[in-house]
């Protein structure tokens, strides 16, 4: 019975990212289409598999950065910022979406590291707020856990609409 619950509960986790993802990819791509004057394609599998691809390899590329010295960080998320929109618009992959977010950055890398430090530093304060105000109302954490999904689905909502300003601004040729 504790093998059963365990399995389903990973199975609800990864089916839980796969929705999170799949809102992650959706948002970024009704904001790049209602930001840019050239239409898109509707949002295939294909490209959400890419997207997919994009943000885990960005997630461990920054969590790399964190985990070896913590002032790299910064500077590989203002690198990789660009990589989900270059996934969605350019049917691009992980390395090739990265590489071209990095040459889109070039020269403006301070610019953008402090930007995306101050988003970095807003999602922080939510997850703390979401945890002091389990403990203050002594919450489970299956709902906490829930709440502060959802919170930091909105602020990655913001952080979606920073990067197709972003996009526009040092990638205005597409």
């Amino acid at each position: 019975a504790e093998s059963f619950r365990s399995l389903t509960s990973l199975a609800l986790e990864g089916a839980s990212w796969l929705v999170l993802a799949w809102a992650a990819a959706y948002s970024l791509w009704l904001m790049l289409q209602l930001r840019r004057s050239v239409a898109l394609a509707p949002l295939s599998f294909a490209q959400f598999t890419l997207f997919a691809l994009v943000f885990g390899y960005v997630t461990v590329a920054t969590t790399l950065g964190l985990l070896l010295f913590i002032v790299p960080a910064p500077f590989v998320m203002a690198t990789t910022m660009l990589a989900p929109a270059f996934a969605i618009t350019g049917n691009q992959g992980p390395f090739e979406a990265v590489a071209s977010s990095a040459t889109s950055v070039n020269g403006n890398i301070l610019r953008v590291a402090v930007m995306v430090t101050l988003i970095w530093l807003a999602f922080l304060v939510v997850g703390v707020v979401a945890v002091v105000v389990s403990q203050i109302f002594g919450l489970a954490s299956r709902p906490i856990a829930f709440v502060g999904s959802v919170a930091l689905g909105f602020c990655s909502l913001y952080f979606y609409a920073v990067v197709v300003v972003m996009f526009d601004r040092l990638h205005p040729n597409e």
